[in-house]
């Protein structure tokens, strides 16, 4: 059972170990609040995760009687950002990168342990693959994660 800053943080770490497809260097960052600038994403692909909603899973509340363990489903979103490279399709470029954020995360296996018997899923991926879209891109991963906690330990 952990809180969910351990498993927010488990998933950053993981994500962190995500590897440039083509020896770029990676920005991470956690629950950025300003846009990606340009000259950021000509040094490279960033890669930012912010903490997202959560919802409880037990229907109609619980007693204070009963044991205090809830259980919530977490929707942390992954967005990754890219600059196409000169005559490189962005398409490819996003999925290149999706590909190894995909890896650092399935394959992370301090993750793994953080997440014990718990669920994850990607909930749904969208990408910024707009008209007039052909030397800038981006992905969004959404995923849900189910775990336990005891909210009286502080």
């Amino acid at each position: 059972m952990a809180d969910r800053e351990t498993v927010l943080a488990a998933l950053f770490t993981a994500l962190s170990t995500a590897k440039p497809v083509s020896g770029e260097t990676i920005t991470f960052e956690r629950n950025r609040e300003t846009a990606i600038e340009e000259s950021t994403l000509a040094e490279g692909p960033a890669v930012i995760m912010w903490d997202g909603d959560e919802e409880a899973q037990s229907p109609e509340g619980r007693p204070l009687q009963r044991s205090p363990v809830i259980q919530t489903r977490m929707q942390p979103e992954i967005w990754g950002f890219v600059k196409a490279k000169d005559g490189e399709n962005i398409g490819t470029t996003i999925n290149a990168l999706l590909k190894s954020v995909k890896a650092a995360i399935y394959g992370n296996a301090a993750l793994k342990k953080a997440l014990g018997a718990e669920a994850t899923t990607q909930l749904s991926l969208s990408t910024g693959l707009g008209r007039g879209k052909t030397k800038q891109g981006d992905f969004a991963l959404v995923y849900a994660i189910t775990h336990t906690e005891d909210p009286t330990q502080a």
